[in-house]
């Protein structure tokens, strides 16, 4: 029984240190699993697809231990119909964007489009059908202001007009070609300001143009 006693009393030590060794790794693995995942996934706009005019646009961010686990959203619109492989009509086929060369900016002007924008990458949907021309966006001038008359869908102005089958006002311009489309103040209207809201946000967490930035919208349904 000595010699059984002074054996385990050899073996127990390494036992111990080589179990306290595991749980060290196992502790490190779990508190830095977050942070890595958060490396690609926070920092991101997240596009949950419900309808036309009434779906759900997520910005995420993570807390001071990497975990992604804060959120702001706002209502948003993409396409006139559900079919995404329907050119300049579809909504946003589902995945991963990237944003182009262009990446993010204030006072962009273009021909259909202008003021605050993210240029997302184009994208092929299930068929094959490329889809191109694909912003996060809203319906203002190139220095963020609002050109509004009795047209009841001016370019550069967020109108009253509902949409076909929505009561509320100002919901028709939650429609689109295909792009992420976002509300903002207008004179036409009282409601959130959202593109004021998205565009701080961004800016807060010093992102900037972001020129070809990976993994900056993620779609789905």
């Amino acid at each position: 029984m000595r010699a059984i006693a002074r054996g385990l009393s050899r073996i127990l030590p390494t036992v111990v240190m080589a179990w306290l060794i595991v749980m060290a790794f196992v502790f490190a693995t779990a508190v830095n699993a977050p942070r890595a995942q958060a490396a690609r996934s926070c920092l991101y706009f997240e596009f949950v697809k419900s309808t036309n005019t009434n779906s759900t646009l997520y910005w995420r961010w993570m807390d001071d231990y990497g975990r992604c686990i804060y959120s702001a959203s706002w209502r948003a619109g993409s396409g006139v119909t559900t079919d995404p492989c329907q050119l300049n009509a579809g909504w946003l086929p589902n995945g991963w964007y990237d944003l182009k060369s262009t990446g993010h900016q204030d006072s962009y002007s273009g021909t259909s489009i202008w003021g605050r924008v993210w240029s997302l990458q184009d994208k092929a949907c299930s068929n094959g059908t490329l889809r191109t021309q694909l912003f996060i966006h809203t319906e203002e001038t190139s220095s963020r202001t609002q050109i509004c008359s009795s047209d009841p869908d001016d370019p550069q102005c967020w109108d009253s007009t509902k949409a076909p089958g929505d009561s509320a006002a100002g919901t028709n311009d939650f429609r689109s070609e295909g792009c992420i489309k976002v509300r903002r103040q207008s004179p036409e209207g009282s409601w959130p300001d959202a593109m004021s809201a998205v565009d701080s946000d961004w800016h807060a967490a010093g992102l900037g143009q972001a020129s070809g930035r990976t993994d900056t919208v993620y779609v789905h349904s």
